[in-house]
């Protein structure tokens, strides 16, 4: 390899102590993901009906910012993420007063805490992961990208120009002779 005279990184080289950006990324995958504790409410033994997405956010609203809420169809079981922890623990209080029914039920509210609130964050990560899907975060097709044909110049517009005598270039010019 090459070594810069100068010693100013114009050239490749491999220096001891330093390391390739690609020998860097394992390093940031390895960064703990941090969370605030007390923000997810979970109510246990609800209804078996079926209940909206929406429907739980009309439930909880009241009490605050409901940031997102984990639910599947036919599960006894949802967790509601507010966006402060006072909020979360007044749904709690006020609901569990109320004995207000979800999905035909009165459910058993509670906030999660120590490692019921690590799995769960967990498996919001590992969901989120799985979405961006090695995308690096980036959009895909059809989201202000070219996304495939078109674009500049697209498929068949116009001719292209060669030298002279090859297939679409215009005609040589003759030179004029008077006679």
């Amino acid at each position: 390899q090459l070594a810069c005279p100068l010693d100013l990184g114009c050239h490749s080289v491999k220096k001891e102590g330093t390391a390739k950006k690609s020998e860097e990324q394992p390093e940031e995958e390895k960064k703990e993901r941090t969370y605030t504790s007390g923000l997810i409410l979970k109510a246990a033994d609800i209804g078996a009906e079926d209940i909206t997405v929406h429907a739980i956010k009309d439930i909880f609203n009241p009490f605050g910012v409901v940031h997102f809420v984990d639910h599947e169809k036919g599960d006894t079981t949802l967790y509601v993420r507010f966006q402060s922890a006072d909020d979360a623990a007044k749904a709690v209080k006020e609901l569990t007063e109320s004995k207000k029914e979800i999905a035909g039920k009165v459910p058993t509210l509670s906030i999660l805490a120590g490692d019921e609130e690590k799995t769960h964050w967990d498996k919001v990560w590992a969901s989120q992961d799985a979405r961006k899907g090695g995308r690096g975060g980036r959009g895909g097709r059809g989201r202000g990208g070219r996304g495939g044909r078109g674009g500049r110049g697209g498929r068949g517009r116009g001719q292209k120009r060669g030298r002279d005598g090859e297939e679409g270039a215009p005609a040589a010019k003759a030179a004029k002779t008077d006679e």
